[in-house]
């Protein structure tokens, strides 16, 4: 990381942070060779106090020699949205491979949240709602489609999987989608990208087990169902006759650009609490 680079993420994250109490667990990171040589819990500011902390002296060194070749370290934040006992033990079973020769084996932690602090949600600009939207929250279902957890929002083929994803098998409020304008797609705060609702299809919305009585399910060559074109989930026929009455497909295309350019990549603030479906109506 570069000196630059790392001023203006201090300095956002101190503004966007300030009022944020939640725990998070942090490696700090050798750049020249990708090592980790510390692992830390903290909240608030505490992940930039290392950078001017020269009690811990094996630390202090390394910071010093890699600011000696022009760089700062690297700061990854492997969990995130902790209490204090959470963060402490991730912290603890991380350390717990301090003694592993190659430090950079710490792998992802706790609900594969690690990631360079520049990508971290608390650095996004928080969102403003402008349209009746409905948001799908798919922090579990992200990471088994999306290898490492990385979205392209400009490929086709990563915007219809997502699509595949936030559009189907989910308890809805049919009286609710016939007034909803945009589908926003989040995973761990951070709005990945923006689907239009189709009303000219049954109001945006049908029942699972309806879909399958209008033949809209395809049967695929290894014995699957496929709801029409989505050639990404598939489901077995127990998997459509348990949702049949109790959860839904959603109808619907990619925004055009500018309304996703309202949304895409910015920090929406909701509180799952295991319901990943939240309504915001704009008026």
């Amino acid at each position: 990381m570069e000196k630059k680079e790392m001023e203006q993420i201090r300095s956002l994250w101190g503004s966007r942070c300030e009022n944020n109490r939640q725990w998070y667990v942090y490696l700090y990171i050798d750049p020249r060779d990708s090592s980790v040589f510390y692992v830390g819990k903290g909240k608030e500011n505490r992940v930039f106090d290392h950078l001017s902390d020269k009690n811990e002296k094996e630390k202090a060194k390394k910071i010093e020699e890699i600011r000696a070749e022009g760089h700062e370290p690297d700061i990854d934040i492997l969990a995130d949205n902790l209490d204090e006992d959470t963060a402490l033990k991730i912290e603890s079973a991380a350390i717990d491979l301090l003694g592993v020769e190659n430090l950079s084996n710490v792998q992802r932690g706790h609900n594969h949240q690690r990631c360079p602090i520049y990508k971290s949600w608390r650095l996004r600009e928080e969102v403003i709602i402008k349209h009746n939207v409905i948001v799908i929250i798919i922090n579990k279902f992200f990471p088994k489609y999306f290898d490492n957890c990385s979205y392209d929002s400009s490929k086709e083929e990563d915007t219809k999987k997502l699509f595949s994803i936030c559009r189907m098998m989910w308890k809805l409020k049919h009286d609710k989608i016939k007034n909803i304008q945009l589908i926003l797609v989040s995973y761990q705060g951070t709005i990945l990208d923006v689907f239009e609702i189709d009303h000219t299809r049954s109001n945006g919305v049908i029942k699972v087990g309806d879909a399958f009585n209008e033949g809209l399910f395809n049967i695929g060559e290894d014995g699957k169902y496929y709801f029409e074109d989505d050639r990404y989930r598939p489901m077995s026929w127990m998997d459509i006759k348990g949702a049949g009455e109790n959860r839904s497909i959603l109808f619907g295309r990619i925004a055009d650009d500018e309304t996703r350019n309202l949304y895409r990549n910015k920090y929406l603030k909701t509180e799952s609490k295991g319901n990943p479906i939240k309504y915001f109506m704009n008026g």
